[in-house]
């Protein structure tokens, strides 16, 4: 008997913790054998992906819409080298960094003109390329940056 609740506190504690961890998803990303998809999520703009893999191989990609779709027209996957591929979404939240104001003299004046930038969060995972397609996709959701701290969160 105490077997099964503890499999059902258990059960209920692991789908709260991946609702939670889906919330905090910059974007979904849907690998397809030819092309990837990006839908953005939770109030964030100005994404850019950015993809690295074998031989010093880059792509950068801006887009300010919560849909971007990589195929051929932007990037030739059937031609990419086989490999290991990770890829990174950074996107600015809808909110700025909290500002605080220092009351010693550092040298700025009293009225400066600098505002908070916009902050910022990333998201990464990666996919393994053989033949020319897509087989093989990791996210690595349950750790993402912020730019302006330098921590990580950590899922709980």
């Amino acid at each position: 008997m105490f077997r099964v609740y503890f499999l059902v506190i258990f059960l209920s504690l692991f789908t709260v913790s991946n609702l939670s961890a889906d919330e905090r998803n910059i974007a979904y990303v849907s690998l397809h054998s030819d092309s990837l998809s990006i839908e953005g999520n939770n109030g964030f703009t100005n994404f850019t992906f950015s993809i690295v893999g074998p031989n010093e191989f880059y792509f950068q990609k801006n887009y300010a819409d919560n849909h971007m779709e990589i195929s051929n027209g932007d990037l030739d996957i059937a031609s990419l080298e086989d490999g290991l591929y990770t890829y990174q979404i950074t996107a600015a939240l809808n909110e700025k960094n909290k500002h605080y104001v220092d009351r010693k003299n550092n040298g700025r004046k009293r009225d400066s003109n600098q505002s908070p930038l916009l902050a910022a969060e990333s998201q990464s995972g990666s996919f393994t390329i053989a033949d020319g397609q897509i087989v093989v996709a990791r996210e690595n959701n349950n750790r993402r940056a912020k730019s302006f701290a330098g921590d990580f969160d950590e899922d709980e």
